[in-house]
């Protein structure tokens, strides 16, 4: 039994990495596009950006301040903070949390007190409205990263999903992207 959930879980490793190794390096562009962000250049002044673009070594985006796109090379840039998503989820799996304490409070004093009723029907409602309510406190809070900082990219895990033109349909894969700043090396004489 427990070779075949070796097994299971190296299938499953294999199904979910393949899209990323067998991808054509044809297909790889270097381009990562944010809804939002804070770009602050090397001389100090800052913007405030939507559809930001990095590409060919420049980040292009809409001023918010003037409602123009603009284009300002990498080498200028010394941080962009940019909106990643939102807490939506994490905040539903405190909503669900609290709303399940909240169950166990009830039937915990329900066993002590005859008079207390129990209601079971209203369980899923309960959690229900935990989750919605969680999930639509924590769309407010928005996570930002830094995604660009002194010339380089950070690192990290992700979930990409891409439709695959071949196919025709969606394929999810998880990689982790490493991106390296291209550095001139002094090579001393032989």
């Amino acid at each position: 039994m427990k070779t075949f959930k070796i097994k299971i879980s190296i299938l499953f490793i294999i199904l979910f990495i393949s899209p990323v190794i067998t991808k054509p390096q044809s297909d790889v562009v270097l381009s990562e596009k944010y809804k939002k962000g804070i770009i602050l250049l090397k001389d100090r002044k800052s913007f405030n950006g939507e559809n930001l673009v990095f590409s060919a070594g420049q980040l292009t985006f809409i001023s918010v301040s003037t409602s123009q796109p603009k284009t300002i090379p990498l080498e200028d840039i010394k941080y962009v903070k940019a909106q990643t998503g939102s807490y939506a989820f994490e905040a539903g799996l405190v909503g669900a949390g609290l709303s399940a304490l909240g169950i166990l409070s009830a039937y915990s004093s329900a066993e002590n007190d005859p008079t207390i009723e129990v209601k079971e029907s209203r369980i899923p409602i309960i959690l229900g409205v935990g989750i919605i309510g969680g999930a639509v406190i924590g769309s407010i809070f928005k996570k930002e990263k830094i995604v660009f900082k002194d010339n380089k990219f950070t690192t990290g895990l992700f979930i990409r999903s891409e439709k695959n033109n071949i196919i025709g349909d969606h394929i999810t894969s998880i990689g982790l992207k490493i991106q390296f700043q291209k550095n001139k090396y002094i090579v001393p004489n032989q």
